[in-house]
């Protein structure tokens, strides 16, 4: 990993928060010299722990080529071989830079290496938990999307299978879809063969600093908004609905952006004038709604209900608004399925719900550090979104 990193920041400029998340599936790996150590401090004699430590990083190593999360740590902590459990295998890699023998300079290394390349590049300073940005010689950017997921501000340590994959596709149906609409960000899918499906080309944008959402449907912050004050975003609405209630017409409710970790923050449309300009926020407005009501009359053709979805824009090197990231994705979309739709309860969705729901009932109190997914789980979340693929666009992942 960290050969590839050094690699790829040799050509490119990248984000310290990405290499960071990413780094963070690995550590268990770099920090085995501190667990040898330790074991050999708990009674262990140095072949054994070495042999103990390396079966199971083997083994770990294989699962993640498989897509799979590392399984590292929870091995170690059960392998009555080591005197180690897994809170004292937790603090053992709690701080990197303690790590004994190669493993402290070669982060070191990286850390330095990264942030003389982004300082370099400052233009490369954007950063989304399941997406890694580079960018070339002609200012054109590799955007890629990993398979990482988040859920309640956190990304998690396990990965879905193809997720990264199905998202680009799917962003890139929709993409042609409403180009009549809004041009985009895309310049082209022809990227290296390691990236296939997963990452596209696309023209570098100066985004516009608001989160541009369109709803169709009551509920998550716009139904907590609507109970306090009977409206969203400023938008007043008839009194009586509920989670899932269809609104009476679709309404444009902007959000600010947030940094890594912190919720977006729903703003009126007075706000986003003050943020982005009154020209500007009008004409976000209105592309917002244009290509919401365009994509939920698809859906709906296709048995979904698009309740709502967010979307970016910035303005390209001619200052043309211009739609970029991904959209109308399980990510950055609700989808639920039309035929079970019913006011007032949950509703049968297209997305990450099987995450929040064992992660709501795992006891985590979404502080520290997320659990890591059980395979159950990350097998019904990646039916899901291939599910939601195949609906949208007609064809199997």
């Amino acid at each position: 990993l960290l050969e590839t990193t050094l690699t790829v920041l040799s050509e490119f400029g990248a984000f310290p928060a990405v290499i960071a998340a990413e780094l963070d599936r690995y550590l268990p790996f770099l920090a085995t010299t501190k667990i040898l150590m330790a074991s050999i401090k708990g009674g262990v004699g140095r072949e054994v722990a070495h042999e103990v430590i390396k079966e199971h990083a083997v083994k770990a190593a294989l699962l993640m080529r498989e897509g799979k999360a590392n399984t590292l740590l929870d091995s170690l902590a059960t392998d009555d071989r080591l005197p180690l459990d897994r809170k004292a295998l937790d603090a053992l890699i709690s701080q990197p830079i303690e790590f004994t023998g190669d493993a402290r300079q070669q982060i070191a290394r990286v850390v330095d290496r990264i942030d003389a390349i982004t300082s370099a590049h400052p233009a490369a300073a954007q950063y989304k938990p399941h997406s890694i940005r580079y960018t070339n010689g002609a200012g054109e950017i590799l955007l890629v999307a990993s398979d990482r997921i988040s859920a309640f501000d956190w990304v998690l340590p396990t990965t879905i299978p193809n997720k990264g994959a199905i998202l680009t596709q799917l962003s890139l149906f929709w993409f042609e879809l409403l180009e009549d609409i809004v041009p985009n960000h895309i310049i082209s899918d022809d990227v290296p063969t390691q990236v296939i499906d997963r990452a596209v080309i696309v023209k570098p944008l100066d985004m516009f600093e608001i989160e541009c959402v369109a709803r169709g449907y009551l509920t998550g912050s716009g139904l907590s908004e609507y109970k306090d004050n009977q409206a969203v975003c400023g938008n007043s609405l008839p009194s009586g609905l509920v989670d899932g209630s269809q609104l009476p017409g679709n309404i444009f409710t902007p959000a600010t952006k947030a940094e890594i970790g912190d919720h977006d923050i729903n703003i009126d449309f007075e706000s986003a004038i003050k943020i982005v300009g009154a020209d500007d926020a009008a004409q976000l407005r209105d592309l917002t709604l244009s290509l919401y009501e365009t994509a939920a009359d698809f859906a709906r053709s296709r048995g979904i209900i698009l309740a709502d979805t967010k979307f970016e824009f910035g303005r390209d090197a001619k200052g043309v608004i211009t739609l970029a990231d991904e959209v109308l994705t399980p990510d950055s979309s609700r989808f639920w399925e039309s035929s079970t739709w019913q006011p007032g309860s949950a509703q049968s969705s297209f997305d990450k719900q099987f995450v929040r729901d064992f992660l709501t009932n795992s006891g985590w109190d979404k502080k520290s550090p997320p659990p890591e997914l059980p395979a159950e789980i990350v097998e019904k979340t990646a039916a899901r979104y291939e599910e939601a693929y195949f609906r949208i666009t007609g064809m199997k992942f």
